[in-house]
């Protein structure tokens, strides 16, 4: 053999070699990626329920079903020291939608708040009221809902939770009818007020219809007057939303056992079916 042949037989044995080094390390660095993801991934019970992520050992409408079965229930939400912080009024209009949904089915709901960690908000001289929480509403980069044992927890930021609280009490809503389909009338019930982060007593957000006012992403929060309008009005628009509005003539803005909520007539009901068959707001 020639040196030209040799020396072009040695390099195509050289490029072969090459080609094989390069096909190993792609298939070792994709399967390692791929086994990682298996491995490490936070994806193991997760479900999408109406566009909401929930994190849930077994079946979440059952695992929830569980936890709601019982007749008292503390809500724990997790505060700011800030008055005015757009992240604990966020949080206290979850905790309020949760409350509501559970005093509507006669259950007792109680709620405290804390701030920094420590227990600072509605809670009684020995702070018995604040601990064993089994519902808990915070901040977090989650933007979901976690189902464990007999506790759930809802977090995420300011604007998941503002956005979607009304998912959440139509998510409560629909197992707690499931547990017992006639709602008996709801009774007043102590909740944190969400502007409310200091370990003062707590005053009813709202006594008349006047101390309430809508504001952020299209006006569909509706809150304290003082407070509301501090909120970032950025938003994904959807088209339910046009049943907030006064034109649409469904719901108003309402002061309702010390708390502003949007009141929820059949008008209401209807009007976001409408637009919306897996609407929650009702």
């Amino acid at each position: 053999m020639d040196k030209k042949m040799l020396e072009k037989r040695e390099m195509q044995v050289a490029a072969a070699a090459g080609i094989v080094i390069i096909l190993f390390l792609v298939f070792y660095f994709a399967g390692y990626g791929v086994l990682n993801y298996f491995t490490t991934g936070d994806w193991t019970g997760a479900y999408n329920v109406d566009g909401l992520k929930i994190y849930s050992a077994e079946q979440p409408r059952a695992a929830l079903a569980k936890i709601l079965s019982g007749k008292s229930f503390l809500i724990e939400e997790q505060l700011f020291p800030n008055k005015g912080d757009e992240r604990t009024i966020a949080v206290g209009i979850v905790g309020a939608e949760l409350a509501y949904a559970l005093a509507a089915h006669n259950k007792s709901a109680n709620a405290y708040g804390t701030v920094d960690g420590v227990p600072s908000v509605n809670c009684n001289a020995n702070t018995s009221n604040c601990t064993g929480s089994n519902i808990m509403v915070g901040i977090s980069d989650c933007n979901c809902m976690r189902i464990s044992g007999d506790k759930v927890e809802i977090s995420g930021g300011a604007k998941f939770l503002r956005d979607n609280a009304v998912k959440f009490y139509g998510i409560f809503q629909l197992v707690l009818n499931d547990i017992a389909p006639t709602p008996l009338p709801a009774p007043t019930i102590p909740v944190v007020s969400p502007e409310a982060a200091t370990p003062e007593p707590t005053a009813p957000a709202c006594t008349v219809d006047s101390n309430c006012s809508t504001g952020g992403p299209y006006g569909i929060i509706c809150g304290p007057a003082d407070q509301v309008g501090n909120l970032s009005t950025e938003g994904e628009w959807k088209p339910e939303y046009k049943c907030f509005e006064k034109e649409a003539n469904a719901t108003s803005c309402k002061c309702m056992a010390g708390k502003c909520r949007w009141e929820r007539t059949p008008a209401f009901c209807e009007c976001g079916k409408s637009y919306n068959k897996t609407f929650t707001g009702c």
